[in-house]
C-alpha cells in the first residue's frame, strides 16, 4: 500500500489541508464582522452596520468542522514528530514554541481587540491606548469591570486559545502514547499495522464509530460547554477536539485506513452534501424526524456530529488524492500560515472598526477589511522571518531560511 508521502517521509497533503483549515479561519472571523446576530449565537467583538442573516448559512457550512480538522492536523503532524525525539524534549519544545506566541498574545497582540470592542460598546474610559494598555496590564483595574475573564481578571487570548489547547492534548496524548505503544494488533484490516485494502463496510465503519462516540459526548456533556476558549470548564469542546486530535494521531500512519479515505471521497462528499442539507434545515427550525422526542433529538444530534466527521473525510480524501505532491506554493503557505494566524484577528478589528465608521457600503467596505488585513498579514510574515529574535515568537520556524535583517548570532544588522 502506498503511504502518499514522498522519499522525505512528507505527507505534502497535511501541509495543504493546514494551508487550508487556517486559511478559512482567517475568512471566517471577517465573516464574523458581517453576519448578522441572533438567539443563535454569531456574536464578536465588533459588528459593521452592513451585516446579513443570510450570511449565517454560509457561515455555518464551516463552523462545524473548521477547528476540528485544525485539531486532527495537529494529531497527525505529532505523529511523525514523536518518532525522532524524547517525548519530554518535544514537549519543552512544544511549550516554547506555544508558549512564546502566546505570552506575546495575551500582553502585546490581543488587546487591541479588547481596545476596539470596548470602543464599539461605548465601555471606554479613554481613547488614549497608551494609558489604556498600561491599565489593561494591572489584572483587577476597574476600567475592566464589565471584561472580567476568569474571576476578577480580565486578561484573554481571544482567538489564541487554540495554543492552550493544543498544548495540553499533547502532553494528553504524551501521556497515553506509552500505553498505545504497548498494544498489539491482529492482522487484517482491523488494526494501524495492517496493509489489506479496506472495502466500502470497513470505512462506513470508520465513519459509524466516530459519530457515535461523538453523539456520546453531545449527551453526557450537554451543559458543559463554557465559552470557547475557557479551557478550565470547555469540557464538551474537550472531548470532542481531543478526540480529534487523538484520531489524526493513529489514522495518518494507519496505511489502510489512510488510503480507505482517498478511495472513497466521492462517497463522502455526497453524504457531505446531504448532511449540510439536513443541518442547514434543522438550522432554520424544521425537524428532522418528526416531533421532539428523546429519540428524535437524538437522531438529530447525530446528523449534526456525522455532518462534522463527514465534510472532515471528504476533505482530506480530496487532498490526499490530489495535493500528496510538492507545491511551492503550499510550502511558502504553510511556513506562513501560523504566524497569519497569531496575527490576523488583531489586523480585523484594527482595520475593521475605522472603516466601519466611515459608510463605505456593503460591497467596498468588506472588500477593504479582506484586502487589508492579508496584505497586513502578508507583509507582516515577510518582515518578522527576517527579524530572528522575534521568529519564535510570532510561530515562524527556524527552517524558514529567509535572509535575516536583524540576526543576535550575527551581532545586528548584516552586511550587504
Amino acid at each position: 500500500m502506498t503511504t502518499h508521502a514522498d522519499t522525505s517521509g512528507r505527507r505534502h497533503e497535511l501541509d495543504a489541508i493546514r494551508v487550508l483549515a487556517f486559511g478559512l479561519l482567517i475568512f471566517y472571523h471577517i465573516g464574523m464582522m458581517y453576519v448578522a446576530a441572533s438567539d443563535q449565537g454569531w456574536h464578536w467583538h465588533i459588528k459593521s452596520s452592513y451585516t446579513s442573516e443570510w450570511l449565517q448559512n454560509l457561515m455555518l457550512f464551516s463552523s462545524q468542522w473548521r477547528m476540528s480538522l485544525l485539531f486532527f492536523i495537529s494529531g497527525a503532524v505529532l505523529s511523525f514528530v514523536l518518532p525522532n525525539i524524547q517525548g519530554w524534549r518535544f514537549l519543552l519544545r512544544r511549550i516554547k514554541q506555544l508558549g512564546a506566541p502566546l505570552l506575546l498574545g495575551v500582553l502585546v497582540l490581543v488587546p487591541p481587540q479588547l481596545y476596539f470592542q470596548m470602543a464599539f460598546e461605548s465601555d471606554l474610559a479613554t481613547t488614549d491606548y497608551i494609558s489604556w494598555w498600561q491599565a489593561y496590564l494591572q489584572p483587577t483595574h476597574e476600567w475592566f469591570a464589565n471584561q472580567r475573564i476568569v474571576g476578577d481578571m480580565h486578561y484573554t487570548w481571544n482567538h489564541l486559545w487554540y495554543l492552550p489547547y493544543l498544548l495540553v492534548y499533547t502532553l494528553l496524548l504524551l501521556i497515553l502514547q506509552r500505553g498505545y505503544r504497548q498494544l498489539h494488533y491482529y492482522s487484517g484490516a482491523v488494526g494501524p499495522t495492517s496493509t489489506r485494502s479496506w472495502h466500502a463496510g470497513h470505512f462506513l465503519l470508520l465513519i459509524l464509530i466516530p459519530v457515535v462516540v461523538f453523539t456520546a459526548f453531545g449527551v453526557v456533556f450537554r451543559g458543559y460547554e463554557g465559552f470557547q476558549g475557557s479551557l478550565f470548564d470547555d469540557w464538551h469542546r474537550h472531548a470532542n477536539y481531543f478526540s480529534v486530535f487523538a484520531l489524526g494521531y493513529l489514522l495518518v500512519q494507519w496505511h489502510s485506513a489512510w488510503s480507505a479515505i482517498e478511495r472513497y471521497r466521492r462517497l463522502s462528499l455526497i453524504m457531505a452534501a446531504g448532511c449540510f442539507a439536513a443541518v442547514l434545515a434543522n438550522y432554520h427550525g424544521h425537524a428532522l424526524f418528526g416531533s421532539h422526542s428523546i429519540v428524535a433529538d437524538l437522531a438529530s444530534l447525530s446528523i449534526w456530529k456525522l455532518n462534522r466527521w463527514i465534510w472532515m473525510l471528504a476533505l482530506l480524501g480530496y487532498a490526499i488524492h490530489y495535493l500528496k505532491r510538492p507545491s511551492t506554493p503550499i510550502k511558502y503557505l504553510n511556513q506562513g500560515v501560523f504566524c497569519y494566524y497569531i496575527l490576523h484577528q488583531s489586523v480585523i478589528i484594527a482595520v475593521g472598526y475605522p472603516l466601519s465608521q466611515l459608510g463605505l457600503g456593503p460591497v467596498l467596505e468588506p472588500l477593504m477589511v479582506v484586502t487589508a488585513t492579508l496584505l497586513i498579514c502578508a507583509c507582516g510574515y515577510e518582515l518578522l522571518r527576517r527579524v530572528s529574535p522575534l521568529k519564535l515568537w510570532f510561530g515562524i520556524a527556524d527552517s524558514d531560511r529567509a535572509k535575516p535583517l536583524v540576526s543576535l548570532r550575527r551581532g545586528g544588522f548584516p552586511a550587504h
